[in-house]
């Protein structure tokens, strides 16, 4: 009856039976836990009243002392211990009177304590009454007839015999709580060995109807996970793993044909990735396309391959890259009739096979073919042959020509589709890298000539176009940088004003020809007879000013009168050896501005020409 059952059915089953024998296996140990417990609390019940009448024992005589000291000494300290006594006595009693309200024995003895505690406490009360009122020695004398020591004796008489019942009663109580105790022990061992005993007949049952069975499915799962041979399990029930081990047998088989289809799937990416990576691999159009064709051979079937692209002849479809069997593909191919001049015009795909695919092999010129040696049976060459057209956005581009020596399946028509798009992508980025590299040329080569006519311009602009010396304007704004720097580093700034004397007289005398001639070997004279670190510019006519940077006056002095011998020996051309002096007037930067600076220079060469020429004058200083 069992094997008709689920799976499930069965395992709840045997969960209520454990439920069952679980809840009262915990109802047993509750109600023995239950009476133990009671136990304990009575015998907790039972410290607690000896305690209490020891505590009541003890204060009774701390009341006593209280009264003794206070009859001694007749210090109101000792009246302190004696009501606390009193107080915590009469505590103690109403507390056992509680707590012994369940043994009327007991309560008898507790009566009669509380008579004694009664008459002991108004004789302690009366003896410190009258000590309080002057009355001591009739305190005293109670004191002395004993009386007060007797019904002490007799409360504590009294008090052993209620502790003693009550130590007897805990005595019982213990021995029946340890009874419990250790019922309780065996209880749970009798429960553990029959609990033991079902959980050990259940496994061994969940170990034949599930444990086993899974183990089989494990196996049989890992055997599929390590691509080994897998057999159909034997379904013995008709239960859940029944049912599961029928689903698993469909499931290999599944798996089966699932893995094949991965695997293709999985070469038509990995082959898609590598022939991106060809595409976009920086080497030139050809070379790209040519490596990318060569990828998708190597991993299909695919006998031959071509990438047709219009070129500048608008009749013609040119090839720019092949792979595999290629003897029978022309290297270009007309725009005007034909399989692959209607898939460019008509942006379709075609598939040609057996009639259509050797009248077009048949068209092909044997002598403008891609290849050499190759066979001229068409079979061998491919069996299908598609035309793909490659495109970017709205534009075709050309044709993707590709062979196969099996029927085309849709995962072949997916992945020429996808080869096309990364194609015609490849195509449109070559395509506009050629031409930014051109304008980027056009460009550079303008920016050279800009260039060029730029610094022309900056260097007319700047220099004198006869000297080649700077100009007026240049020397200004350079004299305005150095005056400032003087000023603010506190260095010292000199310029020599020169003028080549009867210069008048040379363009009269020999033409102004030989005079700018003059002018342009004075320049060279003063350039090489400076300082790199100096300025020499042609001020106007034949006026010519130098600045000389961080040099004082006496270093101007002596460098102005070597400038003077130098043109005094220097051989002037073009003038029949007549010699050429100059005049030269020299100023030191003193606070003054430029144009000071530069008045002061001319005034010295001034003086200069009109005393003499061929000389060398210093500024006023003051």
């Amino acid at each position: 009856m069992l094997s008709s059952l689920g799976l499930r059915t069965k395992l709840l089953l045997l969960f209520l039976l454990l439920m069952v024998i679980s809840l009262a296996n915990f109802g047993i140990i509750h109600q023995t836990e239950k009476n133990a417990a009671e136990q304990h609390e009575w015998v907790i019940h039972t410290h607690h009243v000896i305690s209490t009448s020891e505590a009541m024992l003890g204060f009774l005589t701390d009341a006593e002392t209280g009264q003794r000291g206070f009859l001694l000494t007749e210090s109101p300290e000792y009246l302190k211990p004696y009501n606390m006594g009193v107080v915590a006595a009469e505590g103690s009693l109403r507390r056992l009177r509680q707590l012994t309200t369940d043994n009327a024995s007991q309560q008898t003895r507790l009566v009669l304590i509380k008579a004694l505690m009664v008459e002991k406490f108004a004789e302690l009360a009366e003896t410190i009454r009258l000590t309080q009122n002057q009355y001591k020695s009739q305190a005293l004398k109670i004191v002395e007839s004993d009386r007060g020591q007797l019904i002490m004796d007799e409360l504590r008489q009294r008090i052993s015999a209620f502790v003693e019942e009550e130590y007897g009663l805990l005595e019982q109580r213990e021995a029946s709580y340890q009874a419990l105790q250790s019922r309780l022990r065996w209880l749970f061992i009798i429960e553990i060995c029959i609990l033991g005993g079902i959980i050990f007949a259940i496994a061994l049952y969940i170990q034949k109807i599930l444990i086993i069975p899974l183990q089989k499915l494990t196996h049989s799962a890992e055997k599929q996970a390590a691509g080994q041979q897998v057999d159909d399990i034997e379904v013995s029930s008709s239960d859940e793993l029944g049912r599961l081990a029928m689903a698993f047998n469909k499931m290999h088989r599944d798996v089966a044909d699932r893995e094949f289809e991965l695997a293709s799937q999985a070469r038509f990416s990995e082959s898609f990735s590598q022939v991106v990576s060809a595409c976009t691999s920086g080497k030139r159009l050809q070379v790209m396309l040519s490596d990318a064709l060569a990828i998708n051979a190597h991993y299909h079937s695919v006998s031959l391959s071509a990438i047709y692209l219009k070129g500048a002849d608008e009749d013609f479809l040119h090839c720019l890259a092949a792979q595999g069997k290629t003897g029978r593909l022309a290297k270009q191919m007309p725009l005007t009739s034909g399989p692959l001049a209607q898939c460019y015009h008509d942006n379709i795909s075609l598939t040609l096979e057996d009639d259509m695919l050797q009248a077009f092999f048949a068209k092909v010129d044997s002598g403008d073919d891609l290849g050499e040696g190759i066979s001229d049976e068409t079979s061998s060459i491919a069996t299908t042959l598609m035309l793909k057209p490659i495109f970017h956005s709205d534009q075709v581009l050309g044709v993707l020509v590709a062979g196969y020596t099996h029927s085309v399946s849709d995962d072949d028509l997916y992945y020429m589709s996808n080869l096309t798009t990364q194609f015609g992508i490849s195509i449109i980025s070559a395509q506009r890298y050629d031409r930014l590299t051109q304008l980027t040329q056009a460009l550079e080569s303008k920016q050279q000539e800009l260039i060029v006519e730029r610094d022309k311009a900056i260097k007319s602009s700047l220099t004198d176009p006869l000297t080649r010396l700077y100009n007026r304007n240049y020397m200004q704004v350079e004299l305005e940088k150095l005056i400032a720097l003087s000023h603010r580093k506190h260095q010292s700034l000199s310029v020599i004003m020169a003028d080549i004397d009867f210069f008048k007289r040379i363009n009269d005398t020999f033409g102004h020809q030989s005079g700018d001639s003059v002018l342009v070997q004075f320049a060279q004279v003063l350039r090489d007879g400076v300082r790199e670190s100096d300025f020499v510019s042609r001020y106007g006519g034949e006026e010519f000013l130098i600045a000389l940077p961080q040099t004082p006056l006496l270093e101007a002095k002596t460098l102005a009168e070597k400038l003077r011998k130098q043109v005094e020996e220097y051989p002037f051309q073009t003038i029949d050896d007549h010699q050429v002096t100059v005049s030269l007037g020299v100023a030191t930067l003193n606070g003054q501005g430029l144009d000071q600076l530069i008045s002061q220079a001319d005034q010295a060469l001034y003086r200069a020409k009109h005393t003499g020429r061929n000389k060398v004058c210093f500024a006023d200083l003051a």
